[in-house]
Parts: structure tokens; C-alpha cells; sequence
């Protein structure tokens, strides 16, 4: 048995992902559908909203704009956390490294292959197909990882209760997923499933807003970033907060970051010891160049 949990803004992808859940879950469900078109709830209330709601132990937290191809899923839900006593959250695409410089769930590049992913990328254009993204290192049903993506993960009831989404630090709908993984993490495992298949019809909106709510997740977390689920060099891990970094440059830069208060912002974690000198001085050229 499982609980669905979906903060809604259009009715059409509302009513499609009903039917889907309908035809595939495979075994005794509810959803818990909350009408939050105007954007005066925040995901984290509307989550938290179902969580006290839910009648079942498995709950599922997902997106509306999601077909979800692999039947009885449920099932294999379920069968997975009374297997893995220690799982804390599962999820289709996540990354065994999260950085301690501020960023998603997400790494650029895939050094010792830390991305775990199993979905298809949809488009709006009902005529062009979606692009399966796929990385399984290990050939695995089940990988390790650091954070998962929001657009699909489930967790226990107990876990829920006792981590809830936080409510005061994100007051949008951006961040949830990492903040909860790390929340979770401390405690219990999080993982990616590879024998669950669903598409994902938007790319996500990682604008201004998004930016705000990693800068505060990144100063709420940074005592215990960064998350490493698989072992890699010194090396590897210098390369992604280097890029990391870099993107950060960029971001700021496209929403409007005055040069100076970037090079404020690099000159913070420099002085905690984050960024080395030899790095502080590569990306304060790279910003100069920009």
C-alpha cells in the first residue's frame, strides 16, 4: 500500500498522472492531490500537508508531469524498503557526490561514475521522443547515492514524520529534494532504482529562485558537505568543485551578480579554506573574463 503525494498546478497533467498511477501501481493506493495553481503554498507545505494526511507506510512524492511506464511499481517499492532495512529515500536519478560548493543534486561531469540515472528525458512537442538518460555503473538494481531527484522519491511514513521538509528556509519550490536527502541521509541510506522507468516531461527551472534557495541550503548544510557515496581521489573531487564553482560564476553573472559581490562570495569560502589559492585565483580570471 502506498500513498501518493503531488502538489498540482494544472488539472490536465493532474488528471493524465491519476489515470498512469491508476494503471500501473500495481497495488492498494491513495493520492493526495493538493490544488496549488496560485503558488501560495510552498512544495515543503504541500509535502508536509500529505505526509500528516497519509494513510500508508510507503509514500511517494512526484510530479504531475510524469509517465511512469514500468507496471507494478508499487510492488517493487515496497519490496525494496522491506529488503533494505537502512534505505531512507529512493529515487530514478541522483549523484554519489554532492559538493560542498552550493549546487543541486546534480554534478557536472561524471568522473568515477557518480551519476546514477534511469528516466526519460519527455518533450512538450508530442512529436519529437524523449531521450533515455541512463547511467548504471555498476550494472546494478539499486546504487547508493548522496541525493536523489525530487521529480520521484519515496520514503517511509516514520522517516517523513521524523524529517520533514523544511518549511522555513524553503519557501518555494526549489531544493526540497537535496535538503530532504541530506536531512534523511545523516541516518538511513538513499538510493536510485534502476528497475523503475518513467518519463519526465520539463527540464526543470533553475532560475533565480532555484539559485536562492541553494545558497541557503549550501549555508544551512555546510557542516556536513561534502556527501561522498563512492570512492574518489582528491583529484576527482577538486574537479567538480572547481566546476561547481564556476557554474556558481556563471549563474550570478546571468542573474545579475554585481562582478564585485561574486568576487565577495569566492573571497567568503577562500577564507574558510574551501577554495585554495591557486583556485581562488583561476576563477577570479575566469570571472574577469566573462
Amino acid at each position: 500500500m502506498i500513498s501518493v503525494i503531488i502538489s498540482s498546478a494544472k488539472p490536465k497533467l493532474l488528471a493524465a498522472t491519476v489515470k498512469n498511477i491508476e494503471q500501473t501501481v500495481g497495488l492498494e493506493f491513495e493520492i493526495l492531490a493538493y490544488e496549488n495553481a496560485d503558488g501560495k503554498k510552498s512544495i515543503c507545505e504541500i509535502y508536509n500537508l500529505g505526509i500528516e494526511n497519509a494513510q500508508y507506510d510507503i509514500l511517494c512524492f512526484m510530479h504531475e508531469d510524469l509517465l511512469i511506464k514500468t507496471n507494478n511499481w508499487g510492488e517493487h517499492v515496497l519490496s525494496v524498503f522491506k529488503k533494505h532495512t537502512k534505505l531512507g529515500v529512493l529515487g530514478v536519478a541522483g549523484c554519489a557526490y554532492k559538493t560542498y560548493a552550493p549546487s543541486g543534486w546534480d554534478v557536472e561531469g561524471n568522473e568515477a561514475n557518480v551519476k546514477c540515472i534511469n528516466y526519460i528525458q519527455g518533450n512538450q512537442n508530442a512529436d519529437v521522443d524523449g531521450v533515455h538518460i541512463y547511467y548504471n555503473p555498476g550494472n546494478k538494481h539499486l546504487e547508493t547515492v548522496a541525493a536523489v531527484d525530487g521529480m520521484w522519491l519515496c520514503t517511509t511514513k516514520s522517516i517523513a514524520k521524523s524529517h520533514l521538509f523544511d518549511e522555513k528556509t524553503l519557501t518555494g519550490f526549489h531544493g526540497y529534494d537535496l535538503d530532504f536527502c541530506l536531512n534523511v541521509g545523516q541516518n538511513h541510506q538513499i538510493a536510485v532504482t534502476f528497475d523503475i522507468l518513467m518519463e519526465h516531461f520539463s527540464s526543470g527551472n533553475f532560475g533565480r529562485d532555484w539559485f536562492s534557495a541553494i545558497l541557503k541550503l549550501q549555508e544551512k548544510w555546510e557542516y556536513l558537505l561534502p556527501v561522498i557515496e563512492k570512492p574518489l581521489t582528491i583529484s576527482q573531487q577538486n574537479t567538480f568543485e572547481k566546476r561547481a564553482y564556476k557554474r556558481n560564476i556563471i549563474n550570478m553573472l546571468c542573474f545579475g551578480y554585481p562582478k564585485k559581490e561574486i568576487f565577495n562570495y569566492l573571497l567568503k569560502f577562500k577564507k574558510k579554506g574551501k577554495i585554495s589559492t591557486a583556485l581562488f585565483l583561476k576563477l577570479n580570471y575566469y570571472l574577469l573574463t566573462k
